[in-house]
């Protein structure tokens, strides 16, 4: 294990825990998972920032309150349509 005191601390914790959150030098919050790769010796970082996850969610997040809505508003049509009979 001497070989991970030489390491960059975000690496080792990404070794450690297979998945890593950290503030960057820019101010930035950044994660990235980590795999190890068979045969290699070695494994995978991604970092990504977190502001690129935050808004692939508000995307999603959009989605299902515009979907939400469209139901609710199905729902009141077809229970005032109903209600006639």
């Amino acid at each position: 294990m001497k070989w991970l005191e030489l390491m960059v601390p975000p690496v080792v914790v990404l070794i450690a825990h297979a998945v890593g959150v950290w503030l960057l030098a820019d101010g930035t919050i950044s994660v990235a998972p980590w795999s190890s790769v068979p045969g290699v010796g070695g494994g995978v970082m991604v970092p990504q920032p977190f502001s690129e996850l935050e808004e692939a969610a508000s995307g999603v997040r959009n989605i299902a309150i515009g979907l939400t809505l469209i139901g609710i508003l199905a729902a009141a049509i077809i229970g005032w349509l109903l209600s006639k009979y």
